[in-house]
């Protein structure tokens, strides 16, 4: 009875233990992917004023140049506050039951969270898709998305596109959280982490 009671008490005080560490790696998993969609989301549109005043040769007065770059920044942050309720509602009912039985596993490893993290991107992103766009006509530049909920042929390439880039955030975010992890467990002499 007594070694039975202190087995059960290892793993409680190894549950409770572990939960400062996962609570920190799901942070990773939130906060690098979501600056990075934020670099991301400045980079391209830095590219296509870049592109404009080079290939183009426009002429751009400092005066336009800084009103420019303030909406560049603008749109970074609207679109980054877009995705961050979707980031946080799919890592909390996803991410936490899933790192729970990852650890319960032992499955913690880089590859198993960075796989893990772009199937979670993907399904969040799929998830985001037809929540938000079910039922609606969508058309920009003249190409038609969608029409009353039902993909064109452009609208499933640009689906592809959204979902395949919400799950390399997604891989960001399992290796976010995998790093985190690994550098808060205590290795044992000749453990090497790669």
């Amino acid at each position: 009875m007594n070694n039975t009671q202190s087995i059960e008490d290892k793993r409680l005080n190894s549950f409770w233990s572990v939960i400062p560490k996962t609570a920190l790696a799901l942070i990773a998993a939130l906060v690098v992917p979501t600056l990075a969609f934020f670099i991301l989301v400045l980079l391209i549109f830095g590219l296509i004023l870049a592109y404009s005043v080079v290939f183009e040769h426009q002429v751009i007065r400092i005066s336009e140049l800084v009103d420019t770059i303030g909406v560049i920044f603008g749109v970074a942050i609207f679109a980054t506050a877009y995705l961050c309720p979707g980031i946080v509602v799919c890592a909390g009912s996803l991410g936490v039951p899933v790192a729970i039985i990852g650890w319960r596993l032992k499955l913690i490893q880089k590859r198993t969270s960075v796989i893990v993290g772009f199937i979670l991107g993907v399904v969040c992103g799929i998830l985001f898709e037809i929540i938000v766009y079910s039922g609606s006509s969508r058309s920009a530049n003249g190409i038609t998305y969608m029409i009353d909920g039902s993909r064109t042929f452009y609208g499933w390439i640009e689906f592809g596109i959204a979902v395949v880039v919400v799950g390399l955030l997604g891989v960001l975010g399992g290796y976010s959280f995998w790093f985190v992890w690994d550098r808060l467990t205590p290795k044992t002499i000749g453990e090497v982490s790669l």
